[in-house]
């Protein structure tokens, strides 16, 4: 093989994964299926709402157990855990956002160069459905995955 067919052929190999990684898996933007979803939700979410939301990564149960999270205007109303009841404590309200956090934490995500992002979205009413989140590629326990479900409106 000819040195210019072989750097050639390596310049598309190597950039095979970056054309690969459209529509949600972006790992350097947002794409056009998180602005299409985000103004989905700010013109359709209902003024009360709730959900269960479920948080896996190397944390603690107190982080990964299954949250009820009800939410009416603006204002988180209340974040139960699911099988318990029990209120989330305060200081771990921020693993638990509305939907309006989510996808900030979907923005965050790309504008902070997540290695790895990749986000679905309810084609009705564009909240997210699930996040997966990888922050640095070669790094071990920074994943993170979000999994809304049980949405129901109030």
């Amino acid at each position: 093989m000819r040195p210019t067919v072989r750097v050639m052929l390596s310049a598309l190999l190597a950039a095979a994964p970056v054309l690969g990684s459209c529509g949600d898996s972006t790992p350097t933007g947002l794409g056009l299926d998180f602005h299409t979803a985000r103004a989905r939700w700010r013109a359709h979410h209902p003024g009360a709402y709730a959900y269960t939301l479920e948080r896996s990564c190397f944390c603690g149960p107190p982080v990964t157990s299954p949250v009820v999270i009800e939410v009416s205007g603006d204002a988180v109303q209340s974040r139960r855990y699911a099988e318990t009841g029990v209120p989330v404590d305060a200081q771990l309200a921020d693993a638990f956002p509305q939907i309006d956090g989510l996808f900030d934490i979907i923005e965050g995500a790309a504008r902070g160069g997540a290695a790895r992002l990749v986000a679905t979205y309810d084609p009705s009413l564009g909240y997210p459905m699930q996040i997966e989140i990888d922050y640095l590629a070669n790094a071990a326990d920074d994943e993170v995955t979000y999994r809304v479900r049980d949405f129901t409106t109030r």
